[in-house]
């Protein structure tokens, strides 16, 4: 998470219900120990429950019901269980990145303190007194844990300056292609959203069907117009060469073809596939995944770090701590009365 996002998001400062019962944590009870130093409960749940509030927000668009007492996973572990586990994880990662901070040079200038101190105080005034008590957030957890993703922000900047930015073209190189995907393994019912295998008859129908687009388009045919004349659409996309979720055939097939030209009709298990390569070199998708490559590199670099530093600190949580964040009440909801 980006300092500058959290600046804004706190100062926005609407957040909580506006009759909580309040969590009754202790916000000084250490939650866990490591090499050096102790976290505490109050900042654990702070995350955790910060957390809760913008992920559930955005859950709720996409799901109806008590999204934090889901178990999607089917091992008996809620929502709620996994994200205040990854919010431990997350407060593990910014002591990690505070505890080497001098290693890398790292220092908050005044000009940071001073918007640190600012977006905390905001946040404190703006939202109700048994919502912040309900997220433990006081004035200085605020400012803790807007100073810990400063330095993580800021150490993973100079964490990655190492990482390799040099990319050939040959790896970078994203080619375009659009291709006409006709399933002859299984259909999918819209209205049941089932799948079923197709019987013998079905499949022979849509392979001769199949064969019959390609032909077309060979002698000539648009390859839009005659897909959609037998029901079928174009998709247009692009790969690199280790991309692994083209089918390999598919993939060689393109890599045969000139630009413009037009293979034949491609069987595989699952279906068949008539291909147009667009562009050998497609200079804008390329130079996103130039990026994207050197973004990966950047992200195990910094990982490779973080995870060489917690392995010699000691982490250890303290689970009786850890099982009083709870989600419980549901800080997304907006206020509706002012203190």
């Amino acid at each position: 998470m980006k300092t500058k996002k959290v600046y804004t998001f706190l100062m926005a400062g609407v957040i909580g219900m506006s009759a909580l019962t309040g969590c009754g944590i202790n916000k000084d009870e250490v939650v866990a120990t490591y090499k050096g130093g102790k976290a505490k409960l109050g900042e654990a749940n702070f995350i955790a429950r910060y957390n809760q509030l913008t992920k559930g927000s955005l859950y709720k668009q996409q799901a109806a019901g008590d999204i934090w007492n889901m178990d999607l996973t089917g091992n008996g572990t809620t929502m709620a269980d996994s994200e205040i586990e990854r919010s431990l994880e997350e407060y593990h990662e910014m002591l990690t990145m505070q505890a080497h901070q001098k290693e890398k040079g790292v220092e908050l200038t005044k000009d940071e303190k001073a918007k640190i101190a600012e977006a905390s105080k905001k946040f404190i005034k703006d939202n109700k007194k048994d919502a912040l008590e309900e997220m433990t957030a006081t004035e200085s957890v605020v400012n803790e844990y807007l100073t810990l993703c400063t330095i993580k922000e800021k150490m993973y900047n100079e964490i990655v300056k190492d990482a390799d930015d040099k990319v050939s073209d040959a790896d970078a190189n994203m080619s375009s292609y659009t291709a006409i995907k006709i399933d002859t393994l299984q259909k999918y019912d819209p209205q049941t959203g089932q799948k079923s295998i197709y019987t013998d008859a079905e499949r022979n129908k849509i392979n001769e069907t199949a064969q019959k687009i390609s032909d077309e388009i060979s002698n000539g045919a648009d390859m839009k117009t005659t897909a959609e004349k037998y029901g079928y659409t174009t998709t247009e996309s692009s790969y690199a060469k280790d991309d692994e979720n083209l089918d390999a055939a598919v993939k060689k097939e393109l890599n045969s073809l000139n630009e413009g030209q037009v293979s034949k009709l491609i069987k595989t298990q699952a279906a068949s596939y008539i291909v147009r390569l667009d562009k050998k070199v497609d200079e804008k998708a390329t130079a996103t995944h130039r990026t994207q490559i050197i973004q990966t590199r950047k992200q195990q670099l910094y990982s490779k770090i973080l995870k060489k530093w917690q392995k010699k600190d000691n982490w250890k949580v303290k689970k009786s701590a850890m099982k009083k964040i709870s989600f419980k009440n549901d800080l997304s909801k907006k206020q509706t009365k002012k203190n």
